[in-house]
């Protein structure tokens, strides 16, 4: 698992991040709990816009090793990266909301009670 890894982080260090996840997920496959190679495949992953399964290897590489800091940390930047590229709340249409039965509306909670 260590010789793949090292040929994924030089081909992450070229640039080459299609090449840096197939070297990665062999290193991963080999060793399932190398924590720094699911975080370094998550970098690939992440500097190709895969954010969500940069999020998953981010996550397996914590699960693995708790202690990796630099795992929350890519995990994070992905995480923002989703909401920054999600689409806003404004955008989506509610649900219409059912129209009240047949018959006088019920008075609301906030109505002033006679005395």
């Amino acid at each position: 698992g260590e010789a793949r890894k090292a040929e994924g982080n030089a081909a992450l260090k070229a640039g080459d991040f299609p090449l840096a996840v197939r070297k990665y997920s062999e290193a991963v496959t080999l060793d399932p709990l190398n924590a720094v190679a699911f975080a370094n495949r998550a970098q690939a992953l992440l500097s190709q816009g895969k954010l969500a399964e940069a999020v998953d290897d981010c996550t397996r590489s914590i699960e693995a090793n708790p202690r990796y800091v630099k795992a929350y940390l890519r995990r994070a930047a992905a995480l923002l990266l989703l909401l920054e590229t999600s689409p806003e709340p404004s955008s989506v249409s509610p649900e219409p909301s059912p129209e009240p039965a047949t018959g006088s509306p019920e008075p609301t909670s906030g109505s002033p009670s006679p005395e």
